[in-house]
């Protein structure tokens, strides 16, 4: 599933911020949200 939010966050994110950083971003963002369902 966290594969699949990353693909669909980065063409997001590569719209916001250059493409170099789209998919680094949308990895991140997948990170924080897994991160805080476990701390749940």
């Amino acid at each position: 599933m966290a594969r699949d939010v990353t693909e669909m966050l980065t063409p997001l994110f590569a719209r916001l911020y250059d493409r170099r950083g789209a998919a680094n971003r949308a990895r991140r963002g997948v990170e924080a949200i897994t991160d805080a369902e476990a701390l749940a």
